[in-house]
């Protein structure tokens, strides 16, 4: 059968063309009225059937708009009229009319070509946005199986470094087997009691409480015994996985612990004896201060020796914690010591004394005080091989299982990517695998970036503020992290180094803290070498320099010697605190004040007139009492 008989007879035509040509059909397609105009005009120009089923397929090939397929069909039947007018045949006008399809295409060209500028922009502008997005979705499938073929290589083990370190340390120097003995015989003080088991150097003599003070003391004896043997001992032993002992995890957690994992990431990995360490060292202090109200001199005598001693060992693990608990025990032995001379000075001798006085000036090799981040230079390597990929040359992205641990352990992410990564197992593995992983692996910095930016940061920092408070400048090391914490794209590109970064200003801050404190002790331990020798104050303390202090102790606010004066009979020994002018001494009884002056070094504090500020009394120290506990808040 030719192709003209098969468009003459309509009814030849498969049965879903004909279903497609209905106008039901072009109801559902939303053309209703567009072919059945075609139609009637084909209709009124009663052309033979195969020209008309010509014009009719032609026209919907075209795939125009209404309008131009009605266009479109009037010129068809004009020159279909005009061919029969000719005395040419219906089958030989079909014939040399050629392909339908071919036809239909350049019919459809040459209208579009005639459509105004907007509709072609239109178009671009559509034809522009799909072929982004079938870039991006091509990116994305890229980015995917970057992201599930990544796998991090573990090619350090860190731990088992640091305990190497600890196992190099001779059994019979070893503190911790000491400590862990002193814990598991630890009675820990009731719930109520809990107001004064971190504060017992502040509790008054009349307070409601002291009788249960004195009973925790009196039933902790054998703790109080191991704790003096260990800290004479020079190195702590301590390995991390101590934590798997199954008897010390459940003293420590008061209940059957879970079976610990063995050791892994150093950032998860619990270290619960230096919490145990600190509160041997608390017991201490409650021991210190039920001593001095009985006046047991020797008793006062090993307290403070003890504390002094546990806290002069190496920080072990040598991690900012360690340093800091390290850090927290020497300002309680200052404490201590201050308050031993305000209330009793004569339990200890003047050879006492002049010991203790050397213990303090030398701790950690003396001069100011500092903190060390190598241990967190470690973790943070640690943190960065769990987490990234390793390409051989110190480059590498972001791992599946690194999402998780940052989604875990990291502020970065927005609550929106928290809440897709830990929704629902199906649905979280799915989001995290194709959606969201990908995209936070590609926007994520690599892992080189993030060792610089770490490196640099650190760096930074160490050079900056190495002084006393006064010499302080604007730390750029801090601004620098304070705009990738506030900065939310910054945040989640640099999330290990905003994780890991310790505030160094803060460590900064704190250890000039400690070591204003230590020299404000000092100075009170040679005054009262002083009242001993000469039976009266001096008028100031250069009548101290050289026999009793090597130098005059500096105010580390101004740069002066630190303020002197009696009151009441007493000496009286500040610092101008953060304000940096003498205000007579007069002290803030706000709690917790001496912790403010750091935040207000180049501050508005520095505006403050003279008169009109605080003062950090360094001698006698303020005390401020805890606050008490009702017995309904407290938590069964």
């Amino acid at each position: 059968m030719s192709g003209s008989e098969a468009l003459s007879n309509p009814g030849d035509r498969p049965l879903w063309k004909r279903v497609l040509s209905t106008p039901l059909f072009d109801l559902i397609r939303g053309r209703v009225g567009a072919d059945s105009t075609v139609r009637v005009a084909v209709a009124r120009a009663n052309l033979p059937a195969a020209v008309a089923q010509l014009i009719e397929d032609v026209v919907r090939r075209t795939r125009l708009w209404r309008g131009e397929r009605t266009d479109v069909a009037r010129e068809l039947i004009t020159h279909f009229q005009d061919g029969i007018e000719a005395g040419a045949t219906p089958d030989d006008l079909v014939r040399r009319f050629g392909d339908p399809q071919q036809a239909a295409e350049l019919i459809r060209r040459a209208r579009i070509r005639c459509r105004n500028r907007v509709w072609h922009a239109w178009r671009w502008a559509l034809r522009g946005a799909a072929a982004l997005f079938a870039v991006l979705c091509l990116v994305h499938v890229v980015l995917t199986v970057r992201y599930l073929t990544g796998k991090s290589v573990i090619s350090r083990d860190y731990v088992a470094e640091w305990n190497a370190e600890s196992e190099k340390i001779a059994e019979s120097d070893r503190a911790w087997p000491l400590v862990r003995k002193a814990f598991l015989s630890y009675h820990k003080p009731a719930p109520l009691a809990n107001r004064w088991s971190d504060s017992s150097l502040e509790l008054p003599d009349d307070d409601p409480d002291w009788p249960r003070l004195v009973e925790h003391v009196q039933i902790n004896q054998q703790s109080l015994a191991l704790m003096r043997q260990a800290s004479a001992l020079p190195g702590l032993g301590l390995r991390f996985n101590d934590a798997q002992d199954d008897e010390f995890r459940t003293h420590f957690y008061g209940r059957k612990a879970p079976t610990a994992e063995s050791p892994g990431m150093l950032l998860t990995m619990p270290v619960p004896q230096l919490n145990a360490i600190y509160q041997m060292v608390l017991l201490v202090c409650a021991d210190l201060r039920v001593s001095l109200k009985e006046h047991d001199a020797h008793a006062v005598r090993q307290d403070l020796k003890a504390l002094l001693g546990i806290c002069r060992r190496p920080a072990e693990p040598p991690i900012l914690a360690a340093e800091m608990y390290q850090k927290a025990t020497f300002e309680l032995a200052l404490k201590a010591a201050s308050d031993v001379l305000e209330k009793s000075p004569h339990l200890l001798s003047e050879a006492d004394w002049i010991g203790l006085a050397h213990e303090i000036a030398t701790y950690h090799g003396g001069g100011t005080l500092r903190f060390h981040s190598h241990g967190e230079q470690d973790s943070f390597e640690d943190f960065l091989q769990r987490t990234f990929t390793d390409d051989g040359h110190g480059d590498g992205r972001l791992t599946p299982e690194g999402a998780e641990i940052m989604v875990d352990t990291s502020e970065a992410f927005s609550s929106q990517v928290v809440a897709i990564m830990r929704s629902p197992p199906w649905l979280f593995q799915a989001a995290s695998k194709y959606a969201v992983g990908p995209a936070v692996m590609a926007f994520t910095a690599g892992r080189r970036e993030q060792r610089e930016l770490a490196a640099r940061l650190r760096e930074r920092s160490e050079s900056e503020n190495t002084g006393p408070f006064y010499t302080w400048k604007v730390s750029a090391s801090e601004s620098e992290l304070m705009s990738l914490h506030s900065n939310y794209d910054l945040r989640l590109r640099y999330a290990p180094v905003v994780l890991y970064f310790p505030a160094m200003q803060y460590l900064a801050s704190y250890g000039e803290q400690i070591t204003q404190l230590r020299d404000g002790v000092l100075t009170a331990i040679a005054l009262e070498l002083y009242h001993r020798s000469e039976g009266k104050w001096p008028d100031t303390l250069d009548a101290l320099v050289p026999r009793y202090l090597p130098n005059l102790p500096l105010d580390r606010f101004t740069g002066k010697t630190l303020s002197y004066k009696l009151r009441n009979d007493k000496p009286l020994i500040y610092a101008c605190g953060g304000d940096a002018q003498d205000d007579g001494g007069r002290a803030s009884m706000e709690k917790r004040a001496d912790r403010r002056y750091g935040d207000t070094i180049g501050g508005s504090a520095k505006s403050l007139k003279p008169g009109e500020g605080y003062d950090w009394v360094l001698f006698p120290r303020l005390r401020f009492p805890p606050e008490p506990i009702e017995p309904e808040a407290v938590q069964p």
